[in-house]
């Protein structure tokens, strides 16, 4: 992520948060290796707004990141250790929150869908 310039909202979305239209730096066929949001491009289009992160903004994103993940993580084990089966459905505490995080598994697959009640916290699909 330190990579990114701070307006960048990934190739998902059509505009930067600052306006500018991907597609405008070029085809859109290859346009992530020029568009001048991500730092490791060879030769990107200039932008007039680009800023790129601070060591410090970018430490405080891996830790966040980090933080989400090992949560994440022990949310899964606690869902696994409950002796969820294929097409179960349930709520555990959230390890970042302390809210109510529901799951399903998944009836085809096993796979894990959960997401906490509150807005921005975990949240996955496997």
């Amino acid at each position: 992520m330190g990579y990114w310039c701070k307006h960048y909202t990934g190739l998902h979305n059509k505009t930067c948060s600052k306006g500018h239209r991907y597609s405008n730096f070029g085809p859109e066929f290859g346009i992530a290796n020029i568009i001048p949001c991500i730092l490791r491009n060879e030769n990107p289009k200039p932008c007039a707004d680009l800023e790129r992160k601070t060591q410090a903004e970018i430490e405080a994103e891996d830790k966040k990141f980090d933080e989400h993940f090992k949560a994440t993580m022990a949310a899964r084990k606690t869902i696994v250790d409950t002796g969820a089966k294929r097409g179960d459905s349930g709520q555990i505490e959230c390890p970042l929150c302390r809210g109510k995080l529901s799951y399903v598994v998944s009836g085809c697959n096993g796979h894990i869908r959960a997401s906490c009640e509150k807005a921005g916290c975990l949240a996955w699909i496997e």
